[in-house]
């Protein structure tokens, strides 16, 4: 299996009235798959009896999309800045494990999507004195195919729908040492 990938992009960033930033950007993914031939992997049914191996005759699986980012960042003074973002992520994720799991004999019939996910934020940053810094970051990522596999009892892969969420506080104090300064810090999440 070979996999040949170009994702040309483009990006802008604007800067605004000192205070406000807005980054956006395109990306086009085009990714061809070339399969050879194969013999799919036998599997233990849920009766305890085994899959027959199946010939799959191999090609190219072309895969396309036009995926983008967008992010704000409003500096409000050295106490508080606030920002958000939006971006996708484009992958054929566990792409040979649905090739080895199938129950199709012509790689055409294979259904082997891709997995676009979407990717929110929204946080803050700040400076709380000379030597404290902080930032507070959630985050949520959704996908219509998810971007794991679960086996149902039909024997069939399929993927799940993902929704995932997290909010993160990150904590960092300035040591100051005779040659400069060092950042430490702690995060929670």
């Amino acid at each position: 299996m070979d996999m040949i990938n170009t994702a040309p992009f483009l990006l802008l960033k604007i800067d605004l009235l000192k205070k406000l930033t807005i980054k956006g950007g395109l990306r086009y993914e085009n990714m061809t798959v070339n399969v050879g031939d194969f013999n799919t992997l036998s599997s233990v049914k849920s009766d305890g009896t085994f899959t027959q191996s199946i010939f799959v005759t191999g090609g190219d699986l072309k895969y396309n999309a036009l995926v983008g980012n967008i992010g704000l960042r409003y500096n409000i003074n050295n106490q508080i800045n606030l920002f958000g973002s939006f971006s996708q992520s484009y992958s054929i994720n566990e792409i040979g494990r649905i090739l080895r799991t199938s129950t199709q004999s012509n790689l055409a019939q294979i259904e082997a999507k891709p997995i676009i996910v979407n990717n929110y934020e929204l946080g803050a940053t700040g400076q709380i004195s000379n030597w404290l810094n902080y930032e507070v970051t959630s985050y949520v990522s959704t996908s219509k195919l998810g971007a794991s596999l679960y086996k149902v009892q039909t024997e069939r892969l399929l993927f799940k729908d993902l929704r995932k969420w997290c909010t993160e506080l990150k904590v960092s104090y300035i040591s100051h040492l005779q040659n400069g300064l060092i950042s430490e810090g702690a995060t929670a999440g």
